[in-house]
Order: structure tokens, then C-alpha cells, then sequence
């Protein structure tokens, strides 16, 4: 009975499998011509290595505070600013993030090795930046250029 189930599973998983792998046929009309319009297939999502590269701007933290490092800082344990607290929780497992400005997202970075000389500081990485899972490959790092505010005194 033990071998009859366990053929009986190999069986229904690999039909499941082969039907899994089988490309879906075309629609055809009653006239047998295919009825597969472009408009209705939907744009093949890019692959990372053809992704543009782009810029974010932010700061570089670490995984566990994020945006906030308040809660590390109380303890006391973790250094008295953002900059050693950053440090302190990669040692402990935690991974570099850029927090985006504009948006406060958090993207993990592929590069653990360059964030570290801008931990705690403003910056603009730029490389390929995947939105789906909040991730950039990393190709540069650099202080962030800010635009100074003009203000219009009047005396």
C-alpha cells in the first residue's frame, strides 16, 4: 500500500509538472486562424542586466533602524549618533539600506563595502534600481550634491 501511494504521488506530480511546463496554445477562431491580438499581451518585464541605471538620493543606514535610530540611540548601547549606530548594528548582522528622501523607502544595497565610508551621511547611489524588491545593484557612491534654497530677501 506504502509503494501504490508513493508511485501514485511521483505519478500526479510529474503530470502536474508537465502541464506546468506546457506553453499555452494559441486561441484560434472558428475559421482556424489564430485570434492572438498584441494589444492583449502584456510587455515582458526587464531583466536586470537591461534595467537603465539610475540615481536615488538618500541616506545610508542599516536594515534594523531604517529611518530611525532613535530607539538604538535610548539604549546607549549603540553609540550616541546615527553614524555609530549604523557601524554597531552591520557588526551585529544587519545590512546597509539607502533611505530614499523624497519617498523614505528603503533599498538594500548590493555593495556592503562602499556604503560603510557613508554610513550615517547623505549620498546618491546610482546603479541598477529594482522596485519590486526595494533593491539596487550598486555601481557608485558619492556625497549627495544638494541644491542650495534660494531665498529673495527684500531690504
Amino acid at each position: 500500500m506504502k509503494t501504490i501511494t508513493i508511485e501514485l504521488s511521483a505519478l500526479l506530480l510529474a503530470v502536474f509538472l508537465s502541464a506546468c511546463s506546457q506553453t499555452p496554445q494559441p486561441r484560434t477562431s472558428s475559421n482556424g486562424t489564430e485570434n492572438r491580438s498584441d494589444s492583449s499581451r502584456s510587455p515582458e518585464p526587464m531583466s536586470s542586466s537591461t534595467r537603465p541605471p539610475a540615481s536615488k538620493t538618500g541616506v545610508i543606514s542599516d536594515s534594523m533602524c531604517g529611518a530611525n535610530h532613535a530607539g538604538m540611540l535610548k539604549t546607549g548601547s549603540m553609540g550616541a549618533d546615527d553614524v555609530s549606530c549604523t557601524l554597531k548594528c552591520i557588526e551585529a548582522g544587519s545590512h546597509f539600506v539607502l533611505v530614499d528622501t523624497q519617498s523614505g523607502k528603503l533599498y538594500r544595497l548590493s555593495d556592503q563595502v562602499k556604503p560603510r565610508a557613508f554610513a550615517g551621511k547623505k549620498v546618491t547611489v546610482s546603479g541598477q534600481v529594482d522596485e519590486a524588491r526595494r533593491s539596487i545593484k550598486v555601481e557608485s557612491v558619492a556625497p549627495a550634491t544638494w541644491p542650495l534654497r534660494q531665498t529673495t530677501r527684500n531690504y
